[in-house]
């Protein structure tokens, strides 16, 4: 599961799931909605590839094309797989 900073992150930033996990209000993170790693995966289309485990973090690695050139891959890790992957929804979906 993904931390409650991490979950108001994707709220604030326009992420809707429709099959959230809630925690109750008398937990501490209220009525966050957490995201499945399945709704994660569906948010982020066919710009997410592929999710990998190395000894440290899962890792959502990803091709950066800037104008017609590709550059370097990126990482987004995490220490569970959902937070791999809503880390990389939030660099996809940044203002």
């Amino acid at each position: 599961m993904i931390s409650c900073e991490l979950a108001k992150q994707l709220a604030e930033a326009g992420f809707r799931g429709k099959r959230c996990e809630y925690l109750g209000a008398d937990l501490m993170c209220g009525e966050q909605c957490f995201p499945t790693l399945s709704e994660l995966i569906e948010a982020c289309g066919t710009r997410f590839t592929e999710l990998k485990r190395n000894e440290c973090n899962w890792v959502v690695p990803y091709n950066i094309q800037v104008e017609e050139f590709l550059e370097d891959r990126v990482f987004f890790k995490g220490n569970n797989p959902e937070t791999a992957v809503a880390m990389f929804w939030l660099e996809l979906n940044k203002k």
